[in-house]
């Protein structure tokens, strides 16, 4: 469902700030504000960070596509080293999953940096809110709940 709304969010700006001039971000008070409600939202729901930050970025923040999307992998990556080193002290990682997930993501992900170098902003910032609208339109019509393997 927060896919849903980054991307709805995002093509409302894409609508709404057409002509506008750029707000002025809200100050480090506020953003650190944000990033708590965005950590404890992500430790409670699993909701990945990805996809609340970019609610955040897109409806806040006024930067471009490329921008938001570097600064929501960074802030990504450093949260989730975080969950991760709790994750892994508790036991609760499937290492070997993850290594093989990680085999086919990371050259995804080189190819993705490279495409979102190439595109431009108004098509990345489209393909964006497309995909978080598709994702959570899809998790919130089906049941996703796996059934737990003994």
């Amino acid at each position: 469902a927060s896919d849903a709304v980054a991307g709805a969010a995002t093509l409302v700006r894409l609508a709404w700030k057409r002509g506008r001039p750029v707000e002025t971000p809200p100050g480090a008070r506020a953003t650190a504000a944000l990033g708590f409600a965005t950590g404890l939202l992500v430790a409670v729901t699993s909701v990945g960070s990805g996809s609340l930050l970019m609610v955040v970025l897109a409806l806040v923040y006024p930067l471009r596509s490329q921008t938001m999307v570097g600064t929501d992998l960074a802030h990504a990556f450093l949260l989730s080293a975080a969950a991760t080193a709790g994750h892994l002290v508790s036991g609760r990682v499937d290492l070997g999953l993850a290594s093989a997930v990680l085999v086919g993501a990371i050259p995804g992900v080189m190819l993705g940096a490279r495409l979102a170098m190439a595109l431009p902003e108004r098509a990345l910032r489209f393909g964006l809110a497309a995909v978080l609208v598709g994702v959570g339109g899809y998790l919130s019509l089906f049941n996703l709940t796996p059934e737990v393997r003994g």
